[in-house]
């Protein structure tokens, strides 16, 4: 099993044209519209994929690592501003013969899977059932995790659990279950990113970033996010000296402003009693933004403090 991660990060400026050298993609194909890196679509970094469609299909091709019957494939896709006649094809998962899968944006403004065996586009519902689930409409424009867990284990067919949700959550907005063609025949091996369908609108733009395609696959990895690192707290220090030469009674003050998403800090000194440079350092972890050591010798004292996301 292996994971190929693709997070459009090697362009030279927003709007730059992808190529198969800067995106590792096997192909790149436009039709006279256009696949740029841009700011628009990213979902973490600095640039995310970006494909807008001309005369026909725009998308770029990239090949799993391995052919395999069981892929999983993950991704931030930005939705299209504005519907088609049609469905707009958003990602096709290929096997070895064509198009396994694929995922669209259907003209009533929902989410759908067309399956090339059966000829047939079925909704996701927030539910899984097509019974009783009511369809899920996305926001035109905005940003949605993908996630498609395709399985052919049997000789004779395979599933795909294709799952919506926002871009960090964990909780799906809609789903569902789909039976397709034998694998184990013809192996899934590749995915198309972009406009993937032929009868998009002129000018229909498309986004993806942090896409993963993970060959041998069975679960799903979950949000690829890049955590903002916190900022360091701005320690200020008071000190109360001991009352007598060599005594043990002083005691010393760290505070600092609460820092944007830290639940806790932790508290580092050196020791406390004998050399203040060397020794195993004492460590807390407080919610408050203030800290005291009391006796103490008089001296200089060392603390840091590390803010911890809540």
């Amino acid at each position: 099993m292996a994971t190929k991660t693709i997070l459009f990060e090697d362009g030279t400026s927003d709007g730059a044209a992808q190529t198969t050298t800067n995106t590792g993609a096997s192909q790149v194909t436009t039709n006279t519209g256009t696949a740029t890196f841009s700011t628009a679509t990213k979902s973490n970094g600095t640039y995310g994929g970006r494909w807008v469609s001309g005369s026909n299909l725009c998308i770029s091709r990239f090949t799993a690592t391995a052919n395999n019957n069981n892929m999983v494939f993950e991704g931030v896709c930005t939705v299209p501003t504005a519907l088609g006649t049609s469905a707009i094809g958003l990602m096709t998962l290929r096997h070895t013969s064509g198009p396994s899968l694929v995922f669209e944006l259907n003209q009533g403004g929902m989410f759908t899977i067309y399956n090339p065996a059966l000829s047939s586009s079925s909704m996701l519902t927030t539910d899984g059932t097509a019974a009783t689930g009511a369809a899920y409409t996305p926001t035109l424009g905005s940003q949605y995790r993908i996630s498609i867990v395709a399985a052919g284990g049997s000789t004779t067919t395979a599933s795909y659990t294709v799952k919506v949700y926002t871009r960090t959550g964990t909780t799906p907005l809609a789903y569902r279950t789909f039976t397709g063609s034998n694998l184990n025949a013809n192996m899934l091996a590749a995915i198309d990113l972009g406009v993937t369908s032929t009868s998009a609108p002129t000018g229909t733009v498309v986004g993806w970033d942090d896409v993963r395609l993970i060959d041998g696959g069975t679960t799903e990895p979950g949000p690829l996010v890049t955590a903002t690192p916190l900022a360091t707290p701005v320690v200020t220090m008071a000190k109360t000296e001991p009352t007598v030469y060599g005594g043990t009674d002083g005691s010393f003050t760290a505070t600092w402003p609460a820092v944007s998403g830290a639940g806790s800090y932790k508290v580092s000194t050196p020791p406390l009693a004998g050399s203040v440079t060397s020794g195993t350092p004492t460590t807390t972890t407080i919610t408050a933004t203030t800290y005291t050591w009391t006796a103490q010798p008089a001296g200089t004292q060392t603390v840091t403090v590390q803010a911890i996301p809540a």
